[in-house]
């Protein structure tokens, strides 16, 4: 029963992920002084009041792994909105696979919209694959016994195999260096 004169017992303000209590309203578009906060604002023996719902904006921070730096370096998302075109990224030596987006604990998010939590984008990277092609000058090839060229893969970053005096003879001659095509580098 009510006095006019009592107070009113609101309910234990509700929750709803991603968005922000923000008050009861008497109307359905919660319009700003049409808050409902006290009994002075009962207006008919029976009424309807509207929970304000506001978004809640948050985080995606860019993790480059090893990549040049993107701007900005996390940006700002509101709960349910798409998540925004990823920035460009790039690193020497290696082939950008995407980004893979985690919450705090490490768990993978696939999703399109932003949840509602914190995200960290993470850069993935591929090493580039590289042949290198050994010429023997006429020597034979320990490894294979034959004057062929040698060719060997390599990801970026991995030791190369540089020939020595004992992976490579001809008759006649005294293994000397390994020198590049362009004669730019001497091993």
């Amino acid at each position: 029963q009510f006095n006019g004169e009592d107070d009113v017992e609101f309910p234990q303000d509700p929750e709803r992920e991603g968005y922000e209590f923000g008050g009861w309203f008497t109307d359905r578009d919660c319009t700003a002084g049409n808050e409902f906060e006290s009994w002075d604002d009962v207006t008919a023996t029976t009424m309807s009041v509207y929970a304000k719902w506001t978004p809640v904006e948050y985080t995606i921070t860019y993790d480059v792994n090893g990549g040049t730096d993107v701007s900005p370096a996390s940006v700002d998302v509101t709960y349910g909105n798409d998540i925004p075109a990823e920035p460009e990224t790039s690193k020497t030596g290696y082939t950008f696979g995407g980004w893979t987006y985690t919450d705090a604990e490490n768990t993978v998010y696939t999703g399109t919209t932003m949840p509602a939590y914190d995200l960290t984008a993470t850069a993935q990277w591929t090493p580039n694959t590289y042949i290198i092609t050994y010429n023997s000058d006429e020597g034979t090839w320990a490894e294979t016994s034959s004057t062929d060229d040698l060719q060997k893969t390599y990801v970026y970053d991995a030791a190369v195999f540089v020939p020595t005096a004992s992976d490579v003879t001809k008759t006649g001659y005294t293994f000397d260096k390994v020198t590049l095509a362009d004669n730019s580098t001497v091993f």
